[in-house]
């Protein structure tokens, strides 16, 4: 079972609304058109982090993407509203990207539908970066999982 889902880990406050859109077309339409597929063994989750803040000249360091990371295992329990939630990752891989202030600017205007092309239209930039992927973990078919990716998109209208 593969998971494939976008994730923001930081924006700033013109994105906000944008933010929560991001989560619902992750749950709406990725997550679920990749639950039944299978492309190895070595890696079962591919996140894409989106940081969603306005690049300002002078602080190109800050909100860097990082470099993309494996993760074998990963658990962690917080008491965020004093109430356990649990996170457990297996085998995920984390893509880091961040638009530049053109594609922000575009994002932030954009309809919905827009929206979804632009994020297949970065996301789908953003999977060149599965050539990263550590060269221990043979069995991932990166190669059909970028094909299916763009397919996708484009039975859905949003790329050509």
């Amino acid at each position: 079972m593969m998971i494939f889902e976008i994730e923001i880990y930081e924006i700033d406050h013109p994105m906000l609304k944008k933010s929560s859109w991001i989560e619902d077309f992750s749950k709406q339409y990725l997550i679920p058109a990749f639950e039944d597929q299978s492309y190895g063994p070595d890696i079962l989750n591919v996140v894409i982090v989106i940081i969603l803040i306005r690049h300002i000249p002078g602080y190109e360091a800050w909100d860097k993407p990082r470099r993309p990371k494996y993760i074998e295992h990963y658990e962690s329990v917080s008491y965020i509203t004093g109430e356990p939630v649990r996170w457990e990752w297996n085998k995920r891989f984390v893509i880091e990207i961040r638009f530049n202030n053109d594609v922000y600017d575009e994002f932030l205007k954009a309809d919905d539908e827009q929206s979804k092309r632009i994020i297949a239209r970065e996301t789908l930039k953003a999977l060149e970066l599965l050539d990263k992927v550590p060269k221990r973990l043979k069995d991932f078919d990166k190669e059909r999982f970028r094909t299916d990716v763009a397919n996708y998109y484009r039975s859905q209208g949003w790329i050509d």
